[in-house]
């Protein structure tokens, strides 16, 4: 609600926006709950979106354009198979913040189609505290790869920076740690096959000045 009204706020003292770009899902829900409301007859750009259903959905809402991200599931499953055939077992590291159960519950859905010849092993930081999920990394194998979906917050809901989030887990396991984006490689992110944030906020950008431009 404070948020709202320091948009509303905003949008009374200012000039009119031109374009309103919505960055991540949260953001995406906010600007679409509000295009009849805030952003009423205001064209809404969106980036970082997960919840590719309700993206393409837009496709029917001439206010609303914008850049999904599309993870790649299959590609870094497979590479991580490729590289580490002697693990039977496949990690993934998560909490309960909107993105990490998004990616989670499509994950599930893909992992219950592929067929692999792996067991699915969950950490799930939204269930314990920080010092909890630091003992079940570092039970992790050096053998065995790991996908790191989401870490922001723990059971109690103390929450750390993403920087943070990386540096802890890097440093509680001795797993290679695949992740679906460009953010944090060389930071102690093995790597995997990943989505440019860079490229996306070019897409949107573009996007939005081709709206400028009377598209």
């Amino acid at each position: 609600r404070l948020f709202r009204d320091r948009i509303a706020y905003k949008l009374k003292t200012s000039d009119p926006f031109s374009v309103v770009m919505a960055a991540d899902d949260d953001a995406f829900n906010f600007a679409l709950s509000e295009q009849n409301g805030l952003f009423k007859g205001i064209p809404i750009v969106f980036l970082g979106v997960n919840n590719v259903r309700k993206a393409l959905a837009q496709n029917a809402n001439p206010q609303v354009t914008g850049v999904i991200e599309q993870v790649s599931f299959k590609e870094n499953v497979d590479l991580m198979i490729k590289l580490f055939p002697k693990s039977d077992d496949i990690y993934v590291i998560t909490d309960g913040v909107r993105t990490g159960a998004i990616l989670l519950n499509e994950f599930k859905i893909f992992w219950s189609k592929a067929h692999y010849h792996k067991t699915l092993r969950i950490i799930d930081a939204s269930s314990m505290t920080f010092s909890q999920l630091a003992q079940e990394l570092r039970k992790i194998p050096s053998y065995s790869p790991s996908l790191l979906f989401s870490l922001y917050k723990d059971k109690t809901g103390k929450t750390i920076s993403f920087d943070e989030g990386v540096h802890f887990v890097s440093r509680n396991t001795k797993s290679p740690i695949f992740h679906f984006w460009s953010l944090g490689i060389g930071e102690g992110l093995f790597g995997g096959n990943v989505v440019s944030l860079i490229g996306q906020g070019k897409e949107a950008g573009n996007l939005a000045v081709a709206i400028l431009g009377g598209k």
